[in-house]
């Protein structure tokens, strides 16, 4: 594109090149004479073209003119970034441009953007909808008069559509996105959000994602911690809690907790527990953050006591998972027992603690999760949660999960706690425990005090 840029131009603007490849262009003159050179030296500047898979690019240059096409599809955008952005002088006679396709939410471009729309960065947003291009319309036949859907009715109010545009985009749903208006919404959106919330390929529906978030997502009761005080269970509020609740335990009622322990990675994901409802399905608290597996054995311990000693499921995906179930054994009975297969030829199975994600099962809890939530049938009042639902994709080979430099604990949780709980899960060996407990409930299970 530079080069033909180059060839287009009229005589008089075309400056001297002295190399013209596909790497470069060196606007100088290419003569050996060295006195012609001095006196007739050229624009003596050069413009690079590099890939975003090549190393170190723009390391050691001094660019004042860069151009940064289709961020959000590089391989490593924020590393790439970071070297390009330091080859740029702070100056009066330096520019940045970035382009993009958007990708989705979350990415380092969409971060890139909407901190500058915040005026997080000098950077200026701009976006340009579909119908701001003139080609973008269609003629109407003679005396044709289009009968507007609601929702074409809808864009033509919010932007002033033509009956020209109109028809253009049922020409294109039609034939370049098979029918799918929200392939169309995907690649030719009408206003940032839209771009942002259709691209990418996303798990859980971003439309409802982003009305649940701003409608039925609530800020927790109280947020604090569960202490023991004479062998008794009560809640401590603190705004520096790791747990979070919406509703305190109900005389009576059951309880779900699963348990995702972190792996303690300095980039990783947190510790998370989701504290179930099993009559709504409603989240009714939530637990978070970086601790160690033995400390969160006791703090789910109080939990779970907390919540009319609740049954716990931990997953065990990763030593920490081990630590955890090993350091909660010997203190609580309540804990989730899978069936494992010993012999395929016997088939006699055992059980054992905790649930273990493997392949075949954790398509299984995601799908139940996207139905209930697409289906309303669990009430989620994290608004964390729901924004991990939105950076919650499939990557290329088509695996769900969280995207570069996001977490999806929360997900996982959540994902487990729904899932045992719509099996009508019991611990059996709970039930038949006939230990004395009564001494070991909350001071009061409504309020924690």
């Amino acid at each position: 594109m530079s080069k033909l840029f180059l060839d287009e131009l009229p005589d008089e603007m075309r400056p001297m090149v002295k190399s013209n490849n596909s790497q470069q262009l060196i606007f100088e003159n290419p003569t050996k004479e060295v006195k012609e050179k001095q006196e007739n030296p050229g624009l003596r500047s050069k413009m690079r073209m590099i890939t975003a898979k090549g190393s170190g690019a723009g390391r050691s240059n001094t660019i004042h003119y860069l151009h940064v096409s289709e961020l959000a599809f590089m391989p490593s955008p924020k590393e790439t970034m970071l070297g390009l952005l330091q080859s740029v002088p702070y100056s009066k006679n330096s520019i940045i441009i970035v382009e993009s396709t958007a990708n989705g939410i979350g990415d380092y471009f969409y971060e890139l953007y909407t901190n500058a729309k915040k005026g997080l960065n000098d950077f200026i947003p701009l976006f340009f909808a579909w119908f701001e291009h003139k080609d973008y319309q269609m003629e109407l036949d003679e005396g044709e008069v289009l009968k507007l859907t609601d929702e074409e009715i809808e864009l033509q109010k919010a932007y002033n559509l033509s009956p020209e545009q109109l028809k253009w985009r049922r020409w294109c749903i039609k034939n370049n996105c098979n029918g799918d208006e929200e392939k169309f919404k995907q690649e030719y959106p009408s206003n940032d959000n839209e771009a942002f919330l259709s691209s990418g390929r996303p798990v859980f529906n971003h439309n409802k994602c982003e009305y649940y978030k701003n409608n039925k997502c609530k800020n927790p009761l109280k947020k604090g911690n569960i202490i023991e005080v004479n062998k008794r269970v009560q809640f401590n509020s603190s705004k520096k809690g790791y747990l979070s609740i919406w509703e305190f335990p109900i005389d009576g009622q059951e309880y779900i907790i699963s348990v995702d322990t972190a792996e303690g990675l300095k980039h990783g994901d947190y510790s998370c527990a989701d504290v179930l409802n099993r009559k709504n399905k409603e989240q009714v608290a939530q637990f978070h953050g970086h601790i160690d597996p033995d400390l969160f054995a006791k703090e789910i311990e109080m939990l779970a006591r907390f919540y009319n000693r609740a049954l716990v499921v931990p997953e065990l995906n990763n030593t920490s998972g081990g630590s955890f179930l090993s350091s909660l054994k010997p203190i609580y009975k309540n804990i989730y027992k899978r069936k494992e297969n010993v012999d395929s030829v016997s088939n006699k199975t055992i059980q054992e603690y905790g649930w273990r994600t493997m392949q075949n099962n954790r398509k299984l809890i995601i799908d139940n999760l996207i139905r209930m939530f697409r289906d309303d049938l669990i009430k989620i009042n994290c608004k964390e949660t729901i924004e991990e639902f939105i950076t919650f994709v499939y990557d290329d080979k088509g695996k769900p999960q969280a995207q570069s430099l996001k977490h999806d604990d929360r997900v996982l949780s959540l994902a487990i706690c729904a899932y045992v709980d719509s099996q009508k899960y019991y611990n059996p060996d709970e039930a038949n425990e006939i230990d004395d407990y009564e001494e070991y409930r909350p001071v009061n299970s409504r309020t924690g005090y």
